[in-house]
């Protein structure tokens, strides 16, 4: 399972202590490089510290969401509006190769193709030749169409 990382109040110290509670619950968690990126929407606020999570879990994909939920309500998260600032932000984005569509949940997460702070650490971790499960994309081929967008590595080590 890969989980996505993101913060931007106190981003350093939130996304560290998030990968040192993600390595007690599981205890493999292995972790991406962090990058740097500027908000999306709404602009005026700090960049984003962007990260991905691989871990292995029993926990069925509404388990595992709800996991993380207490997660961030742990790190206080209150996003004060659409696209704000906050502590920390987890989200799912594959679940082994499965496609999960509720109400509360849809995996792959159904943004992540086109957020190049996403892809550029998924791929560091699944590798650029695998497909996307839905599409059937090459990792590798989403992220050539994100090159646009600004994503910097940082020397932040979770």
């Amino acid at each position: 399972m890969y989980i996505a990382l993101g913060s931007n109040i106190d981003a350093e110290r939130n996304l560290r202590l998030c990968a040192h509670r993600m390595r007690e619950e599981w205890s493999g968690a292995s972790f991406s490089h962090v990058f740097r990126t500027e908000p999306q929407g709404f602009i005026n606020q700090d960049d984003f510290l962007n990260a991905v999570a691989e871990i292995e879990t029993d926990l069925s994909a509404k388990e595992l969401r709800m996991k993380l939920v207490t997660i961030e309500q742990d790190f206080q998260k209150n996003v004060p509006y659409k696209d704000g600032p906050r502590t920390l932000d987890l989200d799912i984005l594959l679940y082994e190769n499965d496609v999960v569509q509720t109400e509360e949940l849809t995996v792959p997460h159904p943004r992540m193709h086109m957020r190049r702070f996403v892809l550029e650490p998924l791929v560091e971790l699944i590798g650029g030749e695998e497909k996307h499960p839905s599409s059937q994309e090459t990792w590798n081929a989403l992220l050539a169409k994100t090159m646009d967008q600004k994503c910097e590595l940082t020397a932040v080590q979770l």
